[in-house]
């Protein structure tokens, strides 16, 4: 977990806002938390998607590092609505996963961002 938090620093932080294979890093380290069971898919997914909102939002960081986030955020995304819909699921973490989820929609569908002009 500790370096799945050091690579989400990392993306955060736009620490290499050139090199988008540190998101991919991001995504591998989270596939192998789940994989490993040291992290349920859910909360790899939710983490994941709040810090690339999080990163495209901040207008402190590069805009094409924040674009890159963006681009991305739509993988945890839909794993977090896949398992808002599975039938496994108890009922009513069903439910409360379809409203985070939502709310991360709502939130996405208000981000704007904008070019700095140099």
């Amino acid at each position: 977990m500790e370096r799945w938090d050091f690579l989400a620093m990392r993306v955060r932080c736009a620490l290499y806002p050139d090199d988008p294979r540190v998101i991919d890093q991001l995504f591998t380290m989270g596939g192998w938390l789940h994989d490993s069971g040291d992290a349920c898919a859910w909360d790899v997914a939710h983490r994941t998607a709040n810090v690339l909102m999080d990163t495209a939002e901040d207008t402190a960081l590069p805009w094409q590092w924040r674009c890159q986030c963006l681009d991305q955020v739509a993988r945890p995304l839909g794993v977090m609505q896949h398992i808002g819909r599975m039938s496994d699921a108890p009922p009513h973490m069903s439910s409360e996963y379809r409203r985070i989820t939502q709310a991360l929609v709502q939130r996405l569908s208000a981000l704007e961002i904008h070019r700095e002009s140099w």
